[in-house]
């Protein structure tokens, strides 16, 4: 029997920080010849910069796409997400024409961190100062991103390479938020600047691989972290602060984690995704270009593929909008131009990239807005039972929604068990471009766990996702049984009585329907056991008939029949 629940996913558009909206925007290719660019960001000339993972750093004309190359980096080492990891530079390149780059590189048999400060001289980078090197990196947890503060510093994240023991310890350069003046010199307000060089640039400690740094014009300071199985991290980042790795994880909120958040001080996350999405570039917005992405974080992620806008104040329970989800593909960084253009930054041809469907070489995309918004609210769920489902039930997604184009698909997806969209599966879907209910059945085969959720995607404009719903238990469909389960060898004229499970549709090989059926005849025997509509197959088990035994007659002696046939 099947069982329909209904999923309300209530859409509603209301003036808090609950509605979702996702303006149509507009999309340009400025360059598509590039490889894994790491680092992208606005130039004091008008250009775009960007830092590729294999040493290249370039200069792009916004307007024409025209690309300078202005330096290779020699002594770089390039492996998964080791190279070259980014790029900071002088707000007045002109007068103070410096470039600030952080690689790894190989020396004495070990993988090491560097940052170098070079001059541009309107053509190339010359005058190379080292700022720091000699740190602890490897293949993948480095860190390297950096952000010019309004208060003319640069903050550099620095990765744990894998060493997270050391990520809180004062003496490792690792795990760390690092400052430093614009000439790469020691500020004179930093808490460790007594240390020796380059300890007295700690600025915060308990990061794991920090990704992306932002500085508002207000002063504050955020930071995406990528977790190391789960929970990535969008973090306010203080002076002096402890952010918990790898002690803490996430909130404090595990029995363990109550020691060590109360002794260091642990800053708890502004917000956390329990599901890896592997946030990256990171900026702040504040333009009328497009007004609906005034006062707001926008931050880029790599598995998710998509742009997500955070809207300010930032907290586990604000609003999150996400854009574009994978057109684009995995996207690395984004800068902002000062009229207000947004640009992203493709890494489809880095290790995890390649082999999808995003052929050709990595792009940076031009972004602006020119529509009217396509509205589509959080939803919200209705019924305080409807928390488990089975496999093969019917879900009903009801939900509102306006300015869609008329060619619009909504689709109703469920993700994996643990919660993420990474693999979504569509379970439904509808030609709608307003408010309507979609009909969904969970597939048969999914696993039995309790971190599924639910979401709408809407195809245009395209990839709109309202946020997922959380806590959905789903049962799986029962396994089918045949008992005796081995198989059987009859007297002729003998039979034997097969079983099923209890409680369930059972339809045997012979034809037959029910929860057992009697074998007389030999052969192979199997019963198929639905639950809404979910067919699971049992074993198959062989009946054979033993042979019918053959007379033993022997006649002794002289003994002979008379006519009747009897002895005489």
């Amino acid at each position: 029997m099947k069982h329909p629940y209904i999923l309300a996913l209530l859409l509603i558009m209301l003036a808090s920080s609950m509605a979702l909206a996702q303006p149509d925007l507009s999309r340009r290719d400025v360059i598509d010849s590039l490889r894994i660019p790491m680092d992208i960001t606005w130039g004091p000339d008008d250009w775009i910069w960007f830092a590729e993972k294999g040493g290249r750093v370039g200069r792009v004309d916004p307007s024409t796409g025209e690309m300078r190359v202005v330096y290779q980096v020699a002594d770089l080492w390039e492996s998964s997400e080791a190279g070259l990891l980014g790029m900071a530079l002088y707000p007045t390149l002109r007068d103070t024409p410096y470039v600030f780059l952080a690689y790894t590189y190989y020396e004495e048999q070990e993988v090491r961190l560097k940052l170098i400060r070079y001059k541009f001289n309107g053509t190339t980078l010359r005058d190379s100062t080292m700022i720091f090197h000699r740190v602890a990196a490897n293949a993948y947890t480095n860190g390297g991103r950096m952000t010019v503060t309004p208060d003319r510093k640069i903050l550099m994240t620095v990765g744990d390479a894998d060493q997270d023991a050391f990520a809180m310890s004062p003496y490792f350069l690792g795990g760390k938020v690092l400052r430093m003046n614009l000439d790469g010199s020691v500020p004179s307000d930093n808490p460790s600047r007594l240390a020796p060089t380059p300890i007295n640039l700690l600025w915060s400690w308990g990061h794991r691989d920090g990704r992306g740094i932002v500085a508002l014009p207000s002063g504050a300071v955020y930071e995406v972290e990528q977790g190391k199985d789960s929970v990535d991290e969008l973090n306010l980042i203080q002076r002096r602060r402890n952010y918990g790795w790898p002690r803490v994880i996430g909130l404090c909120d595990q029995v363990a984690e109550q020691r060590p958040c109360s002794d260091s001080n642990v800053a708890v996350p502004a917000r956390l995704w329990r599901n890896n999405i592997y946030p990256s570039g990171i900026e702040y917005y504040n333009n009328t270009a497009i007004p609906e992405f005034a006062n707001s974080l926008l931050m880029v992620t790599l598995d998710e593929k998509d742009l997500r806008q955070l809207k300010l104040p930032v907290s586990q329970n604000s609003e999150e909008i996400i854009h574009f989800d994978s057109e684009f593909g995995r996207l690395r960084d984004l800068c902002v131009a000062p009229d207000g253009r947004v640009f992203l930054a493709t890494s489809n041809r880095d290790e995890r990239g390649i082999g999808t469907n995003y052929p050709g070489s990595d792009k940076i995309i031009e972004i602006g807005g020119n529509r009217a918004l396509a509205l589509l609210g959080t939803p919200v769920i209705t019924g305080d039972s409807l928390t488990n489902f089975h496999a093969g039930d019917s879900v009903v997604a009801t939900f509102t929604a306006s300015n869609f184009d008329p060619t619009n698909v909504f689709t109703l997806e469920i993700s994996d068990r643990l919660g993420s969209f990474l693999n979504a599966r569509a379970i439904g879907a509808t030609n709608a471009n307003t408010g309507t209910s979609i009909v969904g059945v969970i597939p048969c085969d999914t696993l039995g766990a309790s971190g599924y959720r639910f979401r709408v995607v809407a195809s245009n404009p395209s990839a709109l996702k309202t946020d997922a719903t959380t806590g959905f238990r789903i049962i799986p469909a029962p396994t089918a049984v045949i008992s005796p389960s081995v198989d059987i060898t009859l007297c002729p004229g003998d039979s034997i009585v097969l079983r099923g499970r209890i409680g369930v549709d059972n339809r045997w090989s012979t034809g037959e329907v029910g929860e057992s059926i009697i074998a007389r005849t030999p052969g192979n025997y199997f019963v198929v056991a639905y639950t809404n509509g979910c067919p699971r197959f049992s074993d198959t088990i062989t009946i054979t008939m033993s042979p019918m035994p053959q007379p033993n007659i022997q006649l002794l002696g002289q003994n002979t029949l008379d006519a009747g046939g009897r002895f005489a």
